[in-house]
């Protein structure tokens, strides 16, 4: 399916920029399934199981990542988010644990940001929403777009910086853009990233 298709293509991006992680860091490398293949030279892999036929023995990418914090890591990298974990994960973020990474899937970068909250929210209800912002501003530095374009091709669509918070509001900058020239005659679209004239501010 698309969906499937989707995670398989962010899977493999993620599996290039986690590879540019330097050689002598430990990275905690969190997976629902084991896909991703890491060369550095100290990767500890957890994998989540799903519970027996008696409906014992369950792991989950939420206990993994809380297990993770106490294996010293220097990154973290989730495959995939889809609920609650994210908030340990954003957690060890925030608390030292710097260059981490994981997939979730959204529309778009400020739509990334929804989605966390309401997967932060749904494993803390009792948290309220500016703290929730504040958090992810916090933890988070970079959004990278994969986008699904008119050819079928997915391409790097933007790249996005967290900037900080104005009043409860999570404020954004897109450092590079891809930007459509044109269509080849096989109908392939053609196009250039285009970095933002405040470059130099959004990378500080």
């Amino acid at each position: 399916s698309n969906q499937e298709t989707t995670t398989d293509i962010m899977q493999t991006l993620l599996n290039l920029i986690a590879n540019l992680i330097e050689p002598d860091e430990r990275i905690i490398l969190v997976e629902k399934e084991p896909d991703l293949m890491l060369n550095q030279n100290q990767v500890i892999k957890l994998a989540a199981r799903p519970a027996n036929v008696e409906g014992k023995g369950e792991i989950t990418v939420q206990q993994l990542i809380e297990s993770a914090m106490k294996l010293r890591p220097d990154r973290i990298v989730c495959s995939e988010v889809f609920g609650g974990e994210v908030y340990p994960l954003l957690h060890a973020m925030s608390g030292g644990v710097e260059g981490s990474m994981f997939v979730l899937h959204a529309t778009s970068p400020r739509d990334a940001l929804s989605r966390m909250e309401v997967m932060v929210a749904s494993a803390n209800p009792a948290l309220p929403l500016p703290f929730i912002r504040q958090y992810i501003a916090r933890a988070v530095n970079l959004i990278i777009e994969l986008e699904i374009m008119s050819d079928g091709w997915r391409r790097v669509q933007k790249i996005t910086a967290i900037t900080g918070l104005a009043g409860d509001f999570i404020q954004t900058g897109d450092i590079f853009e891809f930007v459509q020239t044109g269509v080849r005659s096989d109908g392939t679209i053609q196009g250039e990233y285009i970095a933002s004239p405040n470059l130099h501010r959004l990378t500080d």
